[in-house]
């Protein structure tokens, strides 16, 4: 909810980790990170955040923001990761 991510885009990448064996679900058990896990290649770590950023993007387009602006909200939220990082 905080990130404003929707639910249904969620589920489409646990589905999308347990089919790629990088998640593993334990029934009544709850949702583990696999312990043969191997390194996702850059391309399946774009191809990630892409199908996460898409929704976004469909919207704020659908807002009528710019490149710029949509750009310029993908620099502050990195610009308040790095600060919360630092100062974790």
């Amino acid at each position: 909810m905080q990130l404003a991510v929707n639910q249904n885009t969620i589920l489409k990448v646990y589905n999308e980790l347990c089919r790629e064996k990088v998640l593993t679900v334990e029934r009544g058990d709850g949702t583990y990170v696999s312990a043969s896990q191997t390194e996702m290649t850059p391309q399946q770590r774009r191809a990630a955040v892409s199908e996460l950023l898409r929704p976004a993007v469909v919207q704020a387009v659908q807002l009528q923001l710019t490149a710029d602006e949509i750009k310029q909200l993908v620099d502050a939220e990195f610009a308040a990761l790095s600060s919360q990082d630092s100062s974790d």
